[in-house]
């Protein structure tokens, strides 16, 4: 009876820990503007709580200005294709890593003659992106980005 009773009581007590644990994480990091929420189960003894798992998506240094301004400085746009006025969309995916480098870039779609252009952009980015966070964890994140090729009409 007394092993049963101790049992339950660490039980209890490790589902409340993991909930309050939890709660103060999501309270870190809801203020956060790319913080998605997803519900997770946690048993206790009686029941299931929902505890919210927050989860921050990758950034570039400096937030959306700063990734214009990098494409601004680095994007180079090809000569063949200003040759033959090829103008659109690149959409690139890529997986920002725990240390904010940039590995596995493929191309999604997109002209043929942008897409090296697109690619060495997003490899140039490498290292200069705050990575994805899961609960105080940094991870790996797959993301996509579209980079734009625009014509400047003269």
């Amino acid at each position: 009876m007394k092993n049963k009773l101790a049992l339950k009581t660490v039980a209890t007590v490790t589902a409340i820990f993991m909930v309050y644990i939890a709660q103060a994480q999501t309270k870190t990091f809801f203020a956060s503007n790319h913080t998605v929420q997803r519900p997770l189960a946690v048993w206790t003894n009686v029941e299931y709580v929902l505890v919210p798992l927050t989860q921050t998506e990758p950034q570039f240094a400096g937030g959306e200005a700063g990734w214009n301004k990098f494409v601004k400085e680095h994007l180079e746009y090809p000569q063949a294709a200003l040759d033959q006025k090829i103008f659109g969309d690149v959409v690139v995916s890529f997986t920002v890593t725990p240390n904010g480098s940039v590995t596995g870039i493929t191309v999604n779609e997109g002209a043929e003659a942008l897409t090296a252009a697109a690619v060495r952009l997003i490899t140039l980015s490498s290292g200069k992106w705050t990575p994805a966070d899961q609960n105080g964890y940094k991870i790996p994140f797959r993301q996509q980005l579209k980079v734009h090729f625009v014509l400047d009409e003269k």
